[in-house]
């Protein structure tokens, strides 16, 4: 059952120098909208600009961005629609003005826990005012834990 399993997940900030990467453990069945806020929180940003979840023909966001017929509200498609088995990738597009780009691996199905875990965190994240392919600055590392119930 899916409720049952934790999903490891690569998130790779595409185009940064260094490297800007954090490894998640996230429960499988996370609505999109609430993978978001995870997003959000672990990569530093503010919630400030729109965002949209691509993998092959799917597109997700939320329902207040969605723009396109072909779009679905990301309330009702989870990570395991997005990242549907072990090495699939999707992207994560923040901000279409400065177009940053996450691309999201599935790198391992786990045991489930109900929390929300960042495992590993490498390169510091740009802030909301930077533009891509700027320096970012030296690299960091960083851990947070929250509860699935909610990301605060």
């Amino acid at each position: 059952m899916i409720d049952d399993v934790a999903a490891i997940v690569e998130v790779t900030l595409v185009g940064t120098r260094p490297l800007v990467r954090r490894l998640i453990s996230i429960p499988y069945s996370l609505p999109l909208s609430r993978f978001h806020s995870v997003l959000q929180l672990v990569m530093g940003w503010e919630e400030r600009e729109g965002h949209v979840f691509v993998a092959g023909g799917l597109i997700a966001a939320a329902r207040s961005e969605i723009m396109s017929a072909d779009a679905e509200d990301e309330s009702r498609v989870t990570l395991d629609d997005l990242i549907p088995f072990v090495g699939a990738e999707a992207f994560y597009f923040y901000d279409f003005a400065k177009e940053w780009r996450h691309r999201l691996r599935l790198l391992d199905l786990g045991s489930a826990t109900d929390e929300i875990r960042l495992l590993k965190g490498s390169g510091r994240s740009p802030g909301e005012g930077t533009a891509p392919r700027e320096k970012i600055g030296k690299q960091g590392k960083s851990s947070a834990t929250v509860d699935s119930g909610g990301v605060s």
